[in-house]
């Protein structure tokens, strides 16, 4: 069967992340699914952006599992009150097979906005 949404590039929304830990890992893209799909999914990140509203310098870290949270890629650094754009060339190439999350070490006087970009392999 012809997968058409193969290689596609699509936008994640951008997410809030106001709790630490991996505990409170907060989903920020979700594999699509339907009745009709068969086989397994898989995303790489493409694209992605973190903003960091005065919160401190911290690790924010991606990976997969919602209930707790398993880094999928290294943690990345952030520095308080910057906006960080990773493109495929900053990020390894991994595959996820679920749902992509994000989480936080620190967060003092406000918040991270994070959104990503990714491609359907």
């Amino acid at each position: 069967m012809l997968d058409l949404l193969q290689g596609r590039r699509r936008v994640g929304a951008v997410t809030t992340l106001t709790l630490i830990g991996a505990g409170n890992a907060v989903a920020i893209f979700t594999i699509s699914t339907g009745p009709g799909m068969l086989g397994t999914k898989y995303l790489k990140i493409k694209r992605l952006k973190i903003r960091n509203n005065g919160v401190g310098n911290t690790w924010v870290h991606i990976g997969t599992g919602v209930a707790a949270g398993v880094d999928g890629i290294p943690p990345l650094y952030s520095i308080a009150n910057t906006t960080d754009d990773y493109d495929e060339f900053d990020l390894p190439q991994v595959e996820f097979t679920g749902t992509i999350v994000a989480w936080p070490d620190v967060v003092n006087a406000g918040n991270f906005a994070v959104q990503v970009e990714v491609e359907e392999v």
